[in-house]
């Protein structure tokens, strides 16, 4: 039996294909920030200081503001709505 791929299966695969292809893509970038990140925090016994702080000379700056700004409601109470 011989099994032919027709010309939609063709294109949802290329989708998909594309889809995946970004997504991993994306996902590599941010685990890569991460690292980076991660290696610039770290104190080192050697020198006793962050990496960052021993090639360039001052403290990270981190510009994004990670508080929580406004209150979440109770699962509870949205259900009761």
């Amino acid at each position: 039996m011989i099994v032919t791929i027709l010309p939609i299966d063709r294109w949802i695969n290329q989708e998909l294909e594309q889809y995946l292809k970004f997504f991993t893509e994306y996902r590599q970038r941010i685990v890569s920030d991460s690292r980076v990140f991660a290696v610039n925090n770290k104190v080192y016994s050697a020198t006793k200081l962050l990496s960052f702080i021993a090639n360039y000379s001052r403290e990270l700056r981190i510009e994004v503001d990670v508080r929580r700004k406004e209150k979440v409601e109770k699962a509870a109470e949205y259900a009761k709505k």
